[in-house]
């Protein structure tokens, strides 16, 4: 088990093509030392210009590593850590199943197989602005697909129950309110599928995480 602690690592002087400095920052990050909030890990940068300013710095992406020359192996092993971030030592990937569940219910709303609510609904995964610009991808970078041998993704075919007839529809002045609570009913069979999913992956998934950061902090890193 990982230590529920803070700790840091820069690696500083990354020489960058276009004339940039890039430092990293490896770090377990908490609000505070007495904080009961899990340490969570993460990675960013400071990126500066040795000609006339400017720069970036937050998050680092995959790409970032392929302006630096001649990386050291300590940066190289930073770029396999980028999928571990905001990964916390006791509950995994940020809000795991949640975010799971939400990404997965847009998945499948651009694909055409998720109810559509009706009226003034307070969500609607089938609104385009609300999704990203591919919700599998995202549903996998949250998720951390890949890290370990995976079963497969969770399945986009459910027997949702049937809504009403045409015929009831007619008979109902509230056939909206109606429907929306059928929808209702097949969210939470995607719900229940994501989270037995994400469920029967998080101790692997967790354990892959141990191993890595093991690789890189060392033996310390760990309880006992």
């Amino acid at each position: 088990m990982l230590k529920d602690e803070m700790r840091s690592r820069v690696i500083e002087n990354i020489v960058t093509k276009g004339a940039y400095v890039t430092k990293l920052e490896v770090r377990f990050w908490k609000p505070s030392k007495e904080s009961e909030q899990p340490a969570h890990f993460s990675v960013t940068h400071d990126q500066r210009s040795t000609g006339y300013g400017g720069g970036s710095c937050g998050c680092v992406s995959d790409k970032m590593f392929e302006s630096f020359i001649e990386p050291s192996e300590d940066v190289l092993k930073v770029r396999n850590l980028l999928k571990w971030h905001l990964v916390d030592v006791r509950r995994g990937p940020m809000y795991y199943v949640e975010n799971g569940q939400y990404h997965w219910k847009h998945h499948l709303a651009k694909l055409g197989k998720l109810p559509q609510k009706r009226g003034f609904a307070t969500l609607n995964y089938h609104d385009p602005k609300h999704w990203s610009e591919n919700p599998e991808a995202t549903f996998k970078s949250h998720v951390v697909f890949g890290a370990i041998e995976e079963k497969g993704l969770p399945t986009v075919d459910f027997d949702f129950p049937k809504p009403m007839s045409a015929a009831e529809a007619y008979a109902y002045d509230d056939y909206d309110k109606r429907w929306n609570k059928w929808a209702n009913v097949c969210y939470a069979i995607v719900d229940n599928h994501v989270k037995a999913w994400c469920d029967e992956r998080f101790d692997r998934l967790m354990a892959a995480f141990e191993r890595d950061m093991v690789d890189f902090w060392g033996p310390d890193v760990l309880v006992g």
